[in-house]
């Protein structure tokens, strides 16, 4: 028999936008069995290409973050699936779930992500930034595009970013003045952000459905891909888990899986860039130093006790990621057969 959570609603788990994330769909379905649930693990994605569809007991195809059916569509495909738990991975419809949880937990659907408020400073980087200030956490300087800036004023170099940009995507570095004009205006809604030097890190932060601290994990970024972490480092930083705290305990309707990034100069000092509101491309590597985020959200679900403020990871575990593909013969237009 099918174990359930404390409500009755079977444990299955879905993993949205799924994308590449397939190590994330594996860790929720190792979560599964070592808990002794007989659940399933849900993918889904627009692109019948993403790769971490066919590492899921089961996967569907959805209309894009931007379509309107986008949200009644899950609400569906959940009730009828009996989906207890969701995770989403992609910027893009963070906030469309933020503003519909209400709706997925009537139908007994826990959506694992933060207020639809704290969702909206992470996904707007002038607005992130004006957080970090009102609240006093250390951040670089940044310079406003409206009305653009006096150029001769700017110290070069400096980085340019779309305010609402993922993923690395239209991050551009500009060491001569004669650039900068050209980059901004190729770049929508810019962000024009001092340029830092120092390591780069992640804390990846899992807050529980009452507000509070669960877990903080930093790693050194040692090589960045895609946006994304390629090679890392977990490290013990006690400034950067007391900023975690009162990050979780400063943003409004904080829960779930979420991260913050930034820099840690030679003389230790640390800036914060950004916040998502998600897990974050690195997570497999906090979950193999121990924290074990996906165990703690279906506990959660369960209503069995989870952690605060877990503290019993590991340092100096080193995450180096590869390259491995997945086969399948093209069957239909919308579908492929794993080889």
């Amino acid at each position: 028999m099918r174990r359930t959570g404390s409500d009755g609603i079977p444990m299955n788990v879905l993993i949205s936008a799924a994308g590449r994330r397939v190590r994330l769909v594996q860790l929720f379905r190792e979560s599964l069995a070592r808990l002794g649930l007989s659940s399933k693990v849900y993918a889904c994605d627009s692109s019948p290409l993403s790769a971490a569809l066919y590492a899921a007991d089961d996967h569907f195809l959805v209309p894009p973050a931007c379509d309107p059916q986008h949200i009644p569509f899950l609400l569906g495909v959940c009730a009828d699936r009996k989906i207890g738990l969701v995770v989403s991975v992609n910027d893009a419809e963070l906030i469309q779930y933020a503003e519909a949880r209400e709706r997925f937990e009537e139908q007994g659907t826990y959506i694992a992500i933060a207020h639809p408020d704290a969702v909206r400073v992470s996904r707007d980087k002038h607005k992130t930034h004006a957080w970090f200030l009102e609240n006093d956490f250390p951040a670089p300087r940044r310079w406003c595009t409206r009305p653009a800036p006096s150029l001769a004023d700017l110290p070069l170099p400096v980085i340019v970013k779309p305010a609402r940009g993922s993923a690395g995507i239209g991050v551009k570095l500009v060491r001569k003045r004669e650039e900068l004009e050209e980059v901004l205006h190729a770049t929508e809604d810019p962000v024009i952000e001092e340029w830092q030097t120092g390591r780069e890190f992640t804390v990846n932060v899992l807050a529980s459905r009452d507000g509070q601290l669960v877990c903080a994990v930093p790693h050194l970024r040692l090589e960045v891909r895609g946006g994304e972490v390629s090679k890392g480092r977990t490290f013990r930083h006690e400034g950067l888990e007391k900023l975690a705290r009162r990050l979780v305990e400063r943003l409004s309707g904080c829960r779930g899986p979420l991260n913050f990034q930034g820099f840690l100069d030679a003389t230790g000092d640390v800036r914060l860039t950004e916040i998502n509101a998600r897990f974050g491309g690195g997570y497999p590597l906090a979950h193999a130093a121990g924290a074990t985020f996906t165990d703690w959200l279906l506990m959660e679900q369960l209503g069995r006790p989870i952690p605060r403020g877990f503290a019993g990871w590991q340092s100096d575990v080193v995450m180096m990621r590869y390259d491995r593909e997945i086969v399948g013969r093209q069957v239909a237009p919308d579908r492929i057969q794993p080889l």
